[in-house]
């Protein structure tokens, strides 16, 4: 099952990531774009001489006031952002001015950014300095650099080295949170287990599994924290504001716990009525409209179902499996690919309906036995069958076993039938 669920993740994270990369690249690419057209849309006046001097003279100064060549200007530009890395094993050394963008297995960022930084990755380390906003997402991270302003972070474990400092808020969450180094302003946590080295120089707010803060610990405001096993506040910690931990007793514990399988099992209980509705309604339309299109062919069908019924068992199964094996032996010649593709209609066509037929089959033998007039109505004994059949279904073990039965008996009378109808047909050719 975890299996499962890391797969979907990853899956999800892919699709996340191929999104995030082809907006951000438009965004890059749209405003060129438009740039290009509308000096394509130019028109170019000729100039005279007098005109053409003056574009000399004034173009002159300004390379001697700067100082600098042109191509130095054109360099620095192209140095400018947003910049994209993506790959299995990404390093960035460079210095970079604008915003970054990083996607790979591994990350590890080593310049400094003039700008935003956003990464996703299997194992991101982050060593440069970030002047502005750093938002990261993956499974290891650690940080080691500073950074401008707000560091939003989300990963399994996340550690911070004692030269970090970040110069605003701090908002994390993950399954093992390491914090060390500075931290200016507000700091956000939630997620499993925290610890708290350094100095804060604001309010702390975290809502884990446990939570430590060690000695030497300086929060210049207050520590609010709600833990659910276990609080570890060193009294040699200095917090300045108001501190408020607490952890949820074992009895309240439970009594949450046990809230949240009653929701979840009222969910589920409402789901499988919904789909045992959802079921019933669609089986009884459509099973209704093939009653009203061919009344005698359904006659016909519970006649057998009710005459031999271990008979129609036995063809069912045999037709379950034969069939699709026919299929395959006529497709190999191109001639009868049309009565392959005949024959996989109609052996789709029994899929649908077999469980119907047996359905009905219920419902007129119900009639029969209790001699309920209600019950003569074809529709509405058939609706009834229908619901015997999904209610018995809804057991454990035995609904299934009742609904493959169900489903081989009315597969073998229709198989039945139209093989019965095909000898009849070729009986009276031979004696015509």
């Amino acid at each position: 099952m975890t299996a499962n669920k890391s797969l979907l993740y990853l899956i999800n994270m892919r699709k996340v990531l191929s999104f995030l990369l082809i907006g951000l690249f438009g965004l890059m690419i749209l405003p060129k774009t438009i740039l290009a057209k509308q000096y394509d849309n130019l028109i170019e006046l000729p100039l005279d001489e007098a005109q053409q001097q003056e574009l000399l003279v004034i173009e002159e100064p300004i390379g001697e006031v700067l100082g600098e060549t042109i191509v130095e200007d054109v360099a620095m530009d192209e140095n400018r952002g947003p910049h994209f890395y993506f790959g299995e094993e990404v390093v960035i050394n460079e210095n970079l001015t604008g915003d970054v963008y990083v996607a790979g297995g591994s990350v590890e960022v080593n310049g400094t950014i003039d700008g935003d930084l956003m990464v996703v990755g299997g194992t991101v380390v982050l060593n440069g300095d970030v002047i502005q906003d750093v938002r990261v997402g993956g499974g290891t991270i650690l940080v080691n650099g500073v950074v401008g302003q707000n560091l939003t972070i989300g990963g399994g474990t996340v550690m911070f080295a004692p030269s970090v400092m970040v110069g605003n808020s701090i908002v994390a969450g993950a399954g093992e949170i390491s914090l060390n180094g500075e931290v200016l302003g507000k700091v956000l946590l939630g997620g499993g287990a925290a610890k708290l080295v350094g100095n804060y120089g604001s309010d702390v707010k975290a809502q884990l599994d446990t939570i430590e803060v060690a000695p030497g610990v300086v929060i210049a405001g207050s520590l609010m924290a709600q833990a659910q096993t276990d609080a570890q506040i060193s009294t040699e910690a200095d917090i300045k504001g108001e501190n408020l931990v607490s952890v949820t007793p074992v009895e309240e514990r439970e009594r949450r716990s046990d809230e949240k399988m009653e929701s979840v099992g009222g969910l589920l209980v409402k789901a499988t009525l919904v789909e045992f509705m959802m079921k019933l309604m669609m089986g009884v339309i459509s099973g209704g409209l093939l009653i009203y299109f061919l009344p005698k062919f359904a006659v016909q069908l519970s006649d057998k179902v009710i005459l031999s019924p271990m008979s129609n068992l036995g063809w069912g199964f045999v037709y379950l499996f034969l069939t699709p094996i026919v299929i395959l032996l006529t497709m190999v010649s191109i001639v009868a690919l049309p009565i392959a593709g005949v024959i996989t209609l109609f052996y789709i066509f029994t899929f649908m309906i077999a469980k119907w037929v047996s359905a009905y089959a219920i419902g007129v033998k119900l009639a029969q036995n209790l001699k309920a007039k209600a019950l003569e109505n074809k529709y509405l004994g058939f609706a009834v069958g229908l619901l015997i059949l999904n209610a018995v279904g809804f057991v454990p073990v035995l609904g299934w076993i009742v609904e493959i039965i169900a489903f081989l008996i009315g597969m073998g009378a229709i198989f039945a039938m139209v093989k019965t109808n095909i000898l009849s047909k070729n009986s009276k050719k031979i004696k015509g």
